[in-house]
């Protein structure tokens, strides 16, 4: 994850596709079910790390495309392979 953010912060992409083995990043809803996030910015991906409700390569994830977005990448999507056509 952490390559791939370098590589497209070297190249100047306009967009990081980070492929995952979930669609969507994953928080509590009203109801505390796990539902997929449509967006969300950087204090809430720090937040959701910082909480734990993002750990492990979700958590790994998050911290890459902050890495990115930290060094020029104006846009990072975290997907699954289904991701890839959108």
């Amino acid at each position: 994850d952490d390559a791939a953010a370098a590589v497209a912060a070297a190249l100047e992409a306009t967009e990081l596709l980070m492929v995952s083995d979930v669609a969507a990043v994953l928080a509590p809803d009203a109801s505390g079910t796990k539902a997929p996030l449509a967006s969300l910015d950087e204090e809430e991906a720090r937040a959701l790390v910082a909480s734990g409700v993002a750990a492990g390569g979700m958590a790994a994830k998050l911290g890459a495309a902050l890495g990115a977005l930290g060094a020029g990448v104006p846009r990072v999507r975290i997907g699954d392979v289904s991701a890839i056509a959108d």
